[in-house]
């Protein structure tokens, strides 16, 4: 397989990695608001709408750089039940996606510098989500569930 085909193969990996984790976001963000937690709500709601953004920009570099896309298929959710199983699967993907995109860079010479940015701005957003995921999840540790979700949701 040349290295392109290989680049490719994971460019198609990580736009299913985000169709996925957009429908997952899309279960979590109902959950929330089910519950009556809207502080909760809204903060999926924008890392929906970041994870959304960044999946046009990829698609559009994509294709302008003629390439293709795959998203007939997405990979298994990990739907949560609670409010700190939904904090931990969007943890989870949000590394899942951190390491597919890192991945790619692997073989970087060959892309074009819009490629590169549009990789590093993904890879900036995705670090400042797990970044927020974890600080939630260490309060949910220290203050207790009940407390979390009195206070913070």
């Amino acid at each position: 397989m040349s290295v392109r085909s290989e680049v490719a193969l994971n460019l198609a990996g990580v736009c299913q990695g985000f169709v996925t984790s957009l429908a997952q976001l899309r279960i979590h963000r109902a959950a929330a608001k089910h519950w009556g937690y809207h502080k909760l709500e809204a903060d999926l709601h924008k890392v929906f709408y970041s994870r959304s953004e960044d999946l046009d920009e990829l698609l559009g570099v994509i294709l302008k750089s003629g390439g293709t896309h795959d998203l007939q298929s997405i990979n298994r959710l990990n739907v949560g039940q609670t409010v700190e199983e939904i904090l931990q699967s969007e943890n989870r993907a949000a590394i899942e996606l951190k390491e597919m995109v890192s991945g790619v860079f692997a073989n970087w010479p060959i892309f074009d510098v819009q490629m590169v940015k549009c990789l590093q701005g993904i890879l900036h957003n995705l670090f400042s989500q797990t970044h927020e995921f974890e600080q939630r999840l260490e309060l949910i540790r220290q203050m207790g569930a009940q407390n979390f979700l009195a206070n913070r949701c």
